[in-house]
């Protein structure tokens, strides 16, 4: 990932005030960890050790879905983000925080999805910011997540279930529908 500056998190320590070495006591210690442990991460990155610590918790978190553990794929998850941003982990624990009622956490976890999944799109992610949005009564912005998801997959069917209960929603708060 990087920052506003196009920078990696690594860089963008190194760079700061305190990981030059510019910084005292602890502050400039902890910033110092944090460069070390950064710089773990990136080589293990570049050795595609990353890629397999996620894989390996993503299907970890599966395994916990599968059981409705909820809670427990949600960690499971959220530790293999710790080690590569990925989409699908995102799409995965958005649909954890959805069963869990947790539907704030679900869109933040669904738009981060969308946004890495770029151009090509992630239809299980368009639809379940779709579903977060509306579950938290943000009906415009849920029809946008199903439009955009629709615009790349044209033909799912669960995107326009999804599509046609925003409608619905939308017709009930107008009192068009009882």
């Amino acid at each position: 990932t990087w920052d506003w500056q196009g920078r990696t998190p690594l860089a963008a320590a190194k760079l700061s005030k305190c990981g030059g070495g510019k910084a005292t006591g602890d502050r400039g210690l902890a910033q110092r960890r944090c460069i070390e442990i950064l710089q773990e991460r990136a080589d293990k990155d570049a050795a595609g050790e990353g890629a397999q610590e996620a894989a390996r918790l993503r299907e970890q978190g599966n395994g916990f879905f599968q059981k409705g553990q909820f809670k427990e794929a949600v960690a499971a998850y959220s530790i293999g983000l710790a080690s590569l941003d990925d989409a699908a982990l995102y799409a995965n624990r958005a649909e954890c925080h959805l069963r869990l009622g947790s539907h704030g956490e679900a869109k933040l976890d669904a738009m981060k999805a969308v946004g890495l999944a770029g151009e090509q799109g992630n239809k299980k992610a368009a639809c379940r910011l779709a579903k977060a949005c509306l579950a938290l009564g943000e009906l415009d912005r849920a029809a946008e997540a199903v439009r955009d998801g629709l615009a790349c997959f044209p033909g799912d069917a669960a995107l326009r279930q999804v599509g046609n209960s925003v409608e619905l929603e939308r017709r009930r708060r107008l009192g068009l529908v009882p």
